[in-house]
């Protein structure tokens, strides 16, 4: 967080108090509400009740089509984050390949580049989500409507602020791995235990998670911390998606996740900050 502005991490504290207070139910009942509205974005045919239970006409263990043999990043909920318990169960029972973050202190020539020009990095592209598939009016499910355009200037503009200390040469890195669903199912997962942890790049407790390359990557589900209208996003300040995000392929599928209470009117931006293709919501 060296070098970001106070006000974004005044809005960073203030909307994770307010998600905080979202009650616990609630905040199963939205999560379950998400991880359905995910598959209807990956699948615009399938359909869900208003209380995200049910595909119509169609099992759950059946709805995933499209994720077959695909790769997918995950991520396994800390505090009071979106759950995507339900969704990363699909994923596995659709035989998708599910990758879960870890940090991790990287070998000197098994870096990530730190620096990519923004104009560079991945949106998601109009071929690939085609906001006319879905019926008009899908609750929660926002697709932004220019991809690639750059930040709206009648919504906090960039504010030309110099990303100080932003050298990652002695960060550790968020790097995927590949999680078996029998192992996951087993628990016991170093990095999911402790996500917080950064592990040597050589720790033999990482040796049955082999790394997933960014490239290889065809679904990132990024959490976010707020957004607003324009799909700006608020992160925890680390810049480790900003990093990742920079290296998936052009034509990966990039989706954020929040409560709706985690939308603000405006997000501060920085110059590196760039807007998401897509939302989901509840």
């Amino acid at each position: 967080m060296v070098g970001e502005t106070t006000a974004k991490s005044e809005l960073r504290r203030a909307v994770l108090a307010a998600r905080d207070e979202i009650p616990a139910s609630e905040r199963v009942r939205k999560s379950n509400l998400i991880c359905a509205r995910l598959l209807v974005a990956l699948e615009p045919s399938l359909h869900v009740d208003a209380d995200g239970g049910a595909m119509a006409g169609m099992p759950r263990s059946q709805a995933g089509g499209v994720f077959s043999g695909k790769a997918i990043a995950v991520y396994a909920a800390m505090r009071s984050e979106v759950d995507l318990g339900s969704f990363i169960r699909d994923a596995y029972a659709a035989d998708a390949e599910v990758c879960f973050p870890c940090m991790t202190e990287p070998l000197e020539n098994d870096r990530m580049p730190s620096d990519v020009p923004p104009e560079t990095r991945t949106n998601v592209s109009r071929e690939t989500f085609d906001p006319n598939q879905h019926e008009s009016g899908v609750s929660g499910i926002a697709f932004r409507e220019t991809p690639g355009a750059g930040q709206s200037e009648e919504c906090c503009p960039p504010a030309q602020t110099p990303r100080l200390g932003h050298d990652v040469s002695q960060r550790p890195e968020m790097r995927f791995r590949r999680v078996l669903r029998a192992q996951y199912g087993l628990g016991a997962i170093p990095f999911l235990a402790k996500p917080m942890k950064s592990f040597p790049a050589n720790d033999p407790a990482l040796s049955d998670y082999p790394i997933a390359d960014a490239a290889d990557i065809d679904v990132v589900i990024v959490p976010l911390v707020a957004f607003d209208e324009g799909f700006n996003r608020l992160g925890y300040g680390g810049g480790n998606y900003d990093r990742f995000l920079a290296h998936v392929r052009p034509d990966a599928v990039v989706i954020g996740v929040a409560f709706s209470e985690q939308q603000v009117e405006c997000i501060p931006l920085e110059e590196h900050d760039l807007p998401l293709p897509l939302i989901v919501s509840a």
